[in-house]
């Protein structure tokens, strides 16, 4: 028990129990059950879920916990698996703002408790001071090898967020489609990167088209930050822009676009000019079918 840090949390103005053992935060199940309203039966039903589950169970745990009625032994979930429980509850039987309440339980509860016990987690310690200092460089490398998902070159979502000094909570916001990786994916991505973190129980991976369409819609973004992120997917970029065709490249890129521009204008023309012709041959077949017709009436 000497190692245990007990802290009250408070989400969405309820609060929620959770435990740091061992460097891992766990949270209490009830408190999430009754904070989303649901009635004892359907907590029951949730714990025999997390007990059945095969990868559920792997994450929770019973500890001795205050419960405000004595200490007794208490179901808890370690963190990294709160997202996928919550993802596995079915809304049907919610009320339309209970519904709102579990979305936001999926989306944000993990990262308010792990602030709470963690801080701002940054794997780049140089990086948070520069955010509260504004002193040191934005965009500082990513200290570990790339990450390849099937062989596919793929960044961590918090790795983004870290480059990027935002949430991952907001780069998230800014993907279309979200590719989560669990279970028997995560062990085949871990097998692939030994350097990726062995307590996740998922992951969001980001790859070339994500990071492009991230960067598209974060405003104030650095050079140097933009150039972190484009040579991690496309090292060779980096070697281009300093090599002497860069600037013949660049001057040609007026050209290319303008010319790029006037063909989509005459490739539009001829569109046009096609559905003319078009609305002529339906008008050339309708007079032809009526002059067969005529015909066919003299020779009678």
């Amino acid at each position: 028990m000497d190692n245990l840090i007990v802290k009250e949390v408070c989400f969405k103005n309820k609060k929620i129990r959770a435990i740091e053992e061992n460097g891992k935060v766990y949270v209490v199940v009830k408190d999430i059950c009754d904070n989303l309203g649901m009635n004892e039966n359907q907590f029951k039903a949730q714990r025999d879920k997390l007990n059945n589950d095969e990868f559920l169970k792997v994450g929770r745990k019973f500890s001795p916990v205050n419960t405000g009625f004595g200490i007794k032994e208490t179901m808890l979930l370690e963190l990294d698996y709160l997202p996928i429980w919550l993802a596995k509850i079915n809304p049907a039987r919610f009320s339309d703002e209970l519904k709102k309440e579990l979305m936001d339980y999926q989306l944000k509860a993990k990262d308010v408790l792990a602030e709470a016990f963690l801080g701002k987690r940054r794997m780049y310690p140089e990086l948070f001071y520069e955010r509260q200092n504004k002193r040191l460089p934005r965009g500082l490398p990513i200290s570990h090898s790339k990450f390849h998902n099937n062989g596919k070159v793929v960044m961590l979502l918090q790795d983004l967020a870290d480059v990027l000094g935002i949430s991952r909570f907001s780069v998230s916001q800014k993907i279309t489609n979200k590719t989560v990786i669990s279970g028997t994916d995560l062990l085949n991505f871990k097998k692939e990167n030994p350097e990726a973190n062995k307590s996740s129980a998922c992951l969001t991976l980001i790859d070339k088209n994500d990071a492009v369409e991230i960067l598209s819609k974060v405003n104030n973004i650095s050079d140097i930050e933009r150039e972190v992120i484009i040579e991690y997917f496309e090292p060779y970029m980096t070697l281009v822009k300093t090599s002497e065709h860069w600037e013949r490249l660049k001057s040609m890129q007026k050209g290319v676009t303008e010319s790029g521009l006037q063909l989509f204008q005459e490739m539009k023309k001829l569109d046009e000019s096609l559905k003319v012709l078009h609305e002529i041959k339906k008008d050339i077949i309708g007079r032809m079918q009526f002059m067969n017709y005529d015909i066919h009436e003299l020779e009678k």
